[in-house]
């Protein structure tokens, strides 16, 4: 906005000068209107007249304030920005086990310089600083780019990194990255299709419980050692699990098998969907109770007989290996009766 400042004989009279405080309030230019709401409000003004030159260099020295002020207020914030990590193409949050390394790339950049970066952890809504922060050697005085780690010592619940910049200015940016501890100390398997005997040898009857692996008798008997149990469909048996050690004979004879594994089964009330570790695991077998319907010792655990759909069966295999069976559904028809089941194993 431009300001026509009428002179006579070099003079400004005050009327002007009240024309000119009040156009500044309306416009942007606040120290003018401070340096000219003084000068008002002084006893004297009535009386006063106020030199053009001086008016001038007044208003100059009142320009030259906003403008600085302005300039300051214009300054960008310095920017952060997580470019990369270890656990995924998500830059916000990951999931790692205890003990695992999890490294993020990050970028800072100030256009005043950067002052110092810093980093912190929060777990259970305590935060502290992580080890070598802050930083204070860069790439660059206004960039640095770097990998930061963390190791995760925690065994449950979140960890949220938070890393920031701050300028020569005091200003400051940041950006989090929320860790999931997650132990995944038992592997699990969906929807395994067990099926009953066939005298052709070709029905995927056995099943290694660590590995989720089903076998037909000829895959079986080539290794036999990583066979944790058998399947098979009885006339009074009905829907059945039994460990390579006492297997039904009539369906397949596995004498000649170098290692016959022995599998304890047991009847449980475990919470198969809850089951969510290894602890769990042992306390769901070590809860149960040993079946019953073993031929070998008679009397034993090493079958279990008349299992039901919903059912869930816990397991001990011959490497110590507890764990629960989950029957989802019997199809077919006798004695074609076949199995899909769910497998939680402690790894």
């Amino acid at each position: 906005m431009t300001i026509q400042i009428p002179f006579y004989k070099n003079k400004i009279n005050k009327k002007v000068f009240q024309k000119i405080y009040i156009v500044s309030l309306s416009s942007k230019f606040n120290s003018v209107t401070y340096i000219c709401g003084k000068f008002i409000k002084q006893p004297i003004f009535n009386k006063m007249k106020i030199n053009a030159q001086s008016f001038i260099w007044l208003l100059f020295a009142g320009l030259i304030g906003f403008s600085s002020c302005s300039s300051d207020e214009e300054t960008p914030v310095p920017t952060i920005a997580i470019n990369t990590n270890s656990l995924g193409s998500d830059q916000t949050a990951g999931s790692a086990a205890t003990g695992a390394t999890v490294t993020i790339n990050l970028t800072a950049e100030a256009t005043e310089g950067i002052e110092k970066l810093n980093a912190t952890k929060t777990v259970g809504g305590t935060e502290n600083s992580l080890p070598g922060y802050p930083v204070t050697s860069f790439n660059t005085s206004t960039k640095h780019i770097w990998n930061a780690t963390y190791t995760v010592t925690e065994t449950s619940g979140t960890v949220i990194l938070k890393f920031s910049v701050e300028d020569k200015k005091g200003k400051i940016s940041s950006k989090s990255f929320t860790i999931t501890v997650v132990n995944d100390d038992y592997n699990s398997y969906t929807s395994v299709l067990l099926f009953a005997p066939l005298s052709n040898n070709t029905s995927k009857t056995f099943m290694s419980l660590a590995s989720g692996t089903t076998y037909n008798f000829t895959e079986a008997s080539a290794s036999p050692s990583s066979v944790d149990m058998g399947y098979f469909y009885g006339g009074s048996a009905l829907a059945s699990f039994a460990s390579p050690s006492d297997y039904l004979t009539t369906a397949y004879d596995l004498s000649a098998w170098s290692t016959r594994n022995a599998t304890s089964f047991r009847s449980t009330s475990a919470d198969f969907a809850a089951a969510s570790s290894a602890a769990g695991l042992a306390t769901a077998y070590a809860a149960g109770t040993p079946a019953t319907d073993g031929t070998n010792p008679s009397g034993g655990d090493t079958r279990i007989y008349n299992l039901t759909d919903g059912q869930v069966v816990a397991f001990n295999t011959s490497a110590g290996k507890k764990g629960l069976i989950k029957v989802i559904s019997r199809t077919g028809t006798a004695p074609n009766v076949n199995l899909t089941v769910a497998v939680k194993v402690q790894k």
